[in-house]
C-alpha cells in the first residue's frame, strides 16, 4: 500500500474514531498495530488477540471482502475489515449492552491473559454502547470506501449471523424498523454526495439534499434516535470529497473538528439533517475556493468513454456535467488542461475523426456519413469538415488518392 492511500485511511480512522466514538485501528496479518489514533491505549488488542481474531476471520465462509463480525459474548463485538493480504482495520471491541467485569472476563477469558482482560474491561467502560445496526453501518462504511465493496449493514449482519437474524444480541423492534430504509437509496446519495463535493458544484449540492436525501427521510418518518446511525457514513464520504477535490486536507480536518462539535448539540432529526446540508456546503465551498487545477484522470477518462460510445449522437456539455457531477466551469478547465481544448472542441474533433473512418472506407456516401455521424445535413457536414481540414470531404478523398491527405 502507497503512503497515499494509507495517508487517507488512517485518516479514515481518526474520523470513524471521533464520529462513532469506538476504538478503530490498523492491524498487520501478524497482528501488529500499525495505527491507531488513541496513543495512550494504543494497543487496543495484543498481538496475540489479533492472530487468534484473523483466524476466525479466515475459517468464516464469507462473501468476497465481507467484514467479519466476532462475538466474544451476545454484547461485546470486534469488526474485521480487509483491506489487503496484509494489512485489516479492527474496529472494537465494543458493547452493545454495559457488561460487568465478570461479563468481561468471562468473555475474553479464553483468549487473553487476566490482566489484559481488566484492561479491555476500562476500555470498554471508555465508551457508549453501540446498537448491532450501527456497528454493520461502520464496517459497510469502512469496507465501501477500501476494499471496492458495496454491502449495507443488512448485508453485513445478514452474511455473518444468516441463521439468527433477530435473535440473540439484535434488539427485535429498533432491527426492523433500521431494516425499513432503503439503503440503496443512502447508498446513492453517499456516493452522490462524495462525487458533487468533488467538483464544488454547488448547485447540484443544493439540488441533490432536495431531491434525494430529505424527501427520503421525510417520507421515511425515521425517528430522531435512529438518524445517528444513519449520520455514521455521511461525514467520511464528505470529508474524503472534498480531499479528493483539491481542498487542503488540514483545513478539511479542522473544519471537520467544528462540525462534529456543532453535530453533538443537535437534538432532533430537523436539526440533524439542518448540520449535515450545512457541513456538506462548507466542504462543497473550500473545493470550489481551492485555486489548485487537478488532472483528474478519472473524470477524463469517464468522458472519453462517453463520448466515444455516444459519438453519433447529440452529445453536450450538460450531458458530460450530469455524468460526472463536475460543474460545467470545472469541466471546462479539466479539459483545457488535459486536451488543450474546449470540451465541444473535444466531441467535435472525435466526431469528424470517426467520420474520416467512415470516408476513408468508400463504402458511404457523403450524406450517409453526415446523418450517421449526426451532422443536421450534408451542408453542415461539409461546412464543419472544410472549416477543420480545410477542404471539403471530396477534395480530401482526392488528394489522400495522391498521398497529399491534409491534416486538421
Amino acid at each position: 500500500m502507497n503512503n497515499t492511500s494509507q495517508n487517507k485511511i488512517t485518516n479514515t480512522i481518526d474520523l470513524l474514531s471521533l464520529i462513532t466514538q469506538t476504538p478503530v485501528s490498523l492491524v498487520t496479518s501478524n497482528g501488529e498495530t500499525l495505527y491507531c489514533p488513541t496513543v495512550e491505549d494504543h494497543h487496543y488488542l495484543n498481538a496475540d488477540m489479533a492472530r487468534y481474531l484473523l483466524s476466525k476471520f479466515e475459517q468464516k465462509n464469507l462473501p468476497d471482502n465481507s467484514p467479519y463480525i466476532h462475538l466474544y459474548s451476545l454484547s461485546v463485538l470486534q469488526g474485521i475489515v480487509r483491506l489487503s493480504e496484509s494489512e485489516y482495520i479492527f474496529v472494537g471491541p465494543v458493547c452493545i449492552t454495559h457488561i460487568s467485569l465478570d461479563n468481561s472476563i468471562e468473555a475474553f477469558r479464553s483468549i487473553t491473559s487476566y490482566e489484559d482482560t481488566h484492561r479491555l474491561h476500562d476500555l470498554l467502560k471508555k465508551f457508549e454502547p453501540i446498537d448491532f445496526f450501527r456497528f454493520a453501518g461502520i464496517l459497510a462504511t469502512i469496507s465501501n470506501s477500501y476494499s471496492n465493496t458495496d454491502f449495507s449493514p443488512s448485508d453485513i449482519i445478514n452474511n455473518n449471523f444468516i441463521e439468527n437474524i433477530k435473535v440473540g444480541p439484535f434488539d427485535q423492534i429498533s432491527y426492523e424498523n433500521a431494516s425499513m430504509i432503503p439503503i440503496d437509496s443512502l447508498n446513492f446519495f453517499q456516493n452522490s454526495l462524495f462525487s458533487i463535493i468533488s467538483s464544488g458544484n454547488m448547485d447540484a449540492l443544493i439540488k441533490h439534499w432536495q431531491d434525494n436525501l430529505i424527501n427520503t427521510l421525510i417520507k421515511l418518518k425515521i425517528q430522531d434516535e435512529d438518524i445517528n446511525y444513519l449520520c455514521i457514513t455521511f461525514y467520511p464520504y464528505m470529508f474524503q470529497g472534498a480531499v479528493n477535490g483539491g481542498a487542503n486536507i488540514h483545513v478539511c480536518f479542522e473544519k471537520y473538528i467544528d462540525q462534529i462539535r456543532r453535530f453533538k448539540q443537535c437534538k432532533n432529526i430537523i436539526e440533524c439533517m439542518s448540520e449535515l446540508k450545512r457541513s456538506s456546503y462548507e466542504y462543497c465551498n473550500l473545493v470550489k475556493d481551492t485555486s489548485a487545477l487537478d488532472f483528474m484522470p478519472d473524470v477524463c477518462n469517464l468522458c472519453v468513454s462517453y463520448i466515444n460510445d455516444h459519438i453519433q449522437e447529440k452529445i453536450t456539455v450538460d450531458d458530460l456535467t450530469h455524468l460526472t457531477g463536475i460543474h460545467r466551469n470545472k469541466l471546462y478547465s479539466i479539459f483545457r488542461a488535459n486536451f488543450g481544448m474546449t470540451v465541444s472542441e473535444y466531441i467535435e474533433k472525435e466526431r469528424l475523426r470517426r467520420a474520416v473512418i467512415y470516408l476513408e472506407s468508400s463504402h458511404y456516401t457523403i450524406s450517409e456519413i453526415a446523418s450517421t455521424m449526426g451532422y443536421a445535413n450534408q451542408s453542415h457536414f461539409i461546412t464543419i469538415f472544410k472549416k477543420n481540414y480545410g477542404c471539403t470531404p471530396t477534395q480530401y478523398l482526392k488528394d489522400r488518392s495522391q498521398n497529399k491527405r491534409p491534416s486538421v
